[in-house]
């Protein structure tokens, strides 16, 4: 067996790490920002929401990004 075969399957597991990284940080990152920006104005959750909805189309954008760029397509 040589090395290649061995640790082929970490490329596997840095690619499913890779795409949840992709997708839950711009989720995340808009709750975080969002809620800092409803505390400032004194918003209900106005920011929180909108901030929330923009990470998830972020998070499937990258999605189709990585799976379109592995795959090989244009």
């Amino acid at each position: 067996m040589d090395k290649k075969d061995e640790f082929g399957w970490l490329k596997y597991v840095a690619l499913v790490n890779y795409i949840g990284f992709s997708i839950a940080a711009p989720i995340m990152g808009g709750v975080l920002l969002g809620r800092y920006l409803d505390e400032r104005f004194g918003t209900r959750f106005i920011f929180m929401f909108i901030l929330t909805v923009l990470g998830v189309l972020t998070g499937f954008r990258n999605l189709f990004y990585i799976t379109t760029k592995k795959s090989g397509k244009k």
